[in-house]
C-alpha cells in the first residue's frame, strides 16, 4: 500500500493522507479560493471516473467524453468549446412560445423567475408561466417579434439557457504543495 503512516506517542496512527480508489475531487467537484490560488473543478460521473481510472491503469487511451462534467438528474447538454464547458438547458420552440424543461445548473427557481421578470420588464418577452414542481423546471415563455427575429442561439443566451463554465484544476498534493 502506498500510504505513509504517522506516528503519535510511539504508536502508528492513521496515514498522513488517504488515497481513494477514485479521485473524489473529480467526482464531487470543488470551487474555492485559497491563499494565492483559485480552484474550480466541476463534478464528473462515477461511471466515467471508474472507466477513466481503469483505462489509465491499463495503459489504454481514454476518451475525452469521460472527462465531461456531470450533474445528477441534469437533462441538458454539456460540450467542450475552446477553453470552457458550455452547459445548455433544454428548450423547444413552438412559434413565439418557448417550452423550457431544464435550466443550466447555476439557476434556482426563484432566481430564474426574477430573470424572466426582468426580461419581461425590458420588453424582450411578452409573458411567461411557471409550471415548475419541486425540483423539476417547466416554463412557457412568449417572445416578442424583435426577440424572435434574433435566432435560436441568441434567444437561448438571452433566456439564460446557455452558460460557459471554466475550470482551474488547482489542488494540494500529498506534500501540501499547490499543483495544477
Amino acid at each position: 500500500v502506498n500510504l505513509t503512516y504517522q506516528e503519535f506517542e510511539g504508536k502508528v496512527v492513521e496515514p498522513m493522507f488517504y488515497v481513494p480508489t477514485l479521485p473524489l475531487i473529480l467526482l464531487n467537484g470543488t470551487d474555492g479560493i485559497g491563499v494565492g490560488f483559485k480552484s474550480t473543478i466541476l463534478p464528473r460521473s462515477l461511471e466515467n471516473m471508474f472507466k477513466l481510472v481503469r483505462a489509465t491503469l491499463e495503459g489504454k487511451r481514454v476518451s475525452k467524453d469521460w472527462y465531461k462534467p456531470s450533474w445528477h438528474d441534469f437533462r441538458g447538454t454539456v460540450e467542450f468549446q475552446e477553453d470552457s464547458w458550455v452547459v445548455k438547458g433544454l428548450a423547444t420552440f413552438d412559434g413565439k412560445k418557448v417550452h423550457i424543461e431544464e435550466l443550466p445548473i447555476s439557476w434556482d427557481l426563484k432566481g430564474y423567475n426574477k430573470k424572466l421578470q426582468s426580461l419581461k420588464d425590458a420588453g424582450k418577452i411578452q409573458k411567461f408561466h411557471d409550471f415548475s414542481e419541486d425540483e423539476i423546471f417547466k416554463f412557457d415563455v412568449w417572445l416578442t417579434d424583435e426577440e424572435l427575429a434574433k435566432g435560436e442561439e441568441t434567444i437561448l443566451r438571452d433566456l439564460g439557457l446557455v452558460e460557459k463554465l471554466s475550470e482551474n484544476l488547482t489542488c494540494f498534493d500529498e506534500n501540501n504543495a499547490v499543483r495544477e
